[in-house]
């Protein structure tokens, strides 16, 4: 009699054993499935976040392209290897910041662009 309760006894011990590892793999199983959902959420915000800057780099590349390409031109077209000091200077003012574009236009890009980066830090 005393075996079979000894025997009955092991069995308890291995039986909640197998039970409370068994429930402390659910609960890691549950935790990595949070965990990657929370990645998921995380990834998508910031694909979001650079797309918006995508589309904001967009629309200013295009206002600032034709004036950067005459500029490349301008300059393309004055240094050569037979180039004098004074084209050289004169290309020296074009790089300077005389490329076309008045000081409030520039602001006001420079302005948009900072309340972007803004927002999307936000985001991220």
């Amino acid at each position: 009699m005393a075996i079979l309760i000894i025997i009955a006894l092991v069995l308890a011990l291995i039986m909640s054993w197998v039970m409370t590892t068994y429930r402390k793999l659910v609960v890691m199983d549950e935790n990595i499935n949070n965990a990657m959902i929370q990645i998921d959420v995380q990834l998508s915000s910031r694909f979001d976040a650079l797309t918006a800057l995508l589309e904001l780099v967009k629309d200013y590349a295009a206002y600032e392209a034709h004036p950067l390409i005459e500029t490349i031109k301008f300059c393309r077209s004055i240094i050569n290897a037979k180039s004098t000091p004074d084209e050289v200077l004169k290309q020296e003012g074009v790089q300077n910041g005389n490329a076309g574009l008045d000081g409030s236009c520039r602001n006001h890009w420079q302005e948009k662009v900072m309340r972007q980066i803004t927002i999307l830090s936000c985001v991220v």
